[in-house]
């Protein structure tokens, strides 16, 4: 089962495993946003840079990439879920989990807030971020 979402700035195609990501084509502005949110997103998934200047800890609570392009055409990043199950995680798990996400990243600045909409679990458990395209280091972690 394929489902489809859109932003303001990237269209989403959602498989059973992986959230695909292209720009939105509705005119420049708006695609070259998207292109520049799915080349952010491979620069801190797919390079050491980020690694090497923030630490590892960086990958523990971003969705994983499994394959970007270099244009920024395209992501394929790992689909996280984002609705919240009383069988596997609380509403009180999602927002403990997003505040530790606001700590843990509290000295990066980002388009958008790491809210409900922007973060999902993994399979195994993990609250990461889905939505990171668009935000840089603003001091020392």
């Amino acid at each position: 089962m394929v489902n489809f979402a859109c932003g303001s700035r990237r269209f989403v195609i959602l498989t059973k495993n992986y959230a695909i990501k292209v720009p939105i084509f509705w005119d420049w502005a708006s695609f070259i946003s998207g292109v520049r949110e799915n080349l952010e997103e491979r620069y801190w998934w797919c390079s050491e840079s980020g690694v090497n200047k923030y630490g590892k800890w960086i990958h523990q609570r971003l969705a994983r990439i499994h394959w970007a392009s270099r244009f920024g055409l395209c992501n394929v990043m790992e689909r996280c879920d984002t609705e919240v199950h009383s069988d596997r995680h609380s509403e009180f798990s999602m927002q403990k989990g997003i505040d530790e996400l606001r700590t843990h990243y509290r000295n990066f600045t980002f388009a958008t807030d790491i809210a409900k909409n922007n973060v999902g679990w993994t399979k195994d458990g993990r609250l990461v971020l889905i939505d990171y395209g668009y935000f840089g280091g603003t001091a020392n972690c």
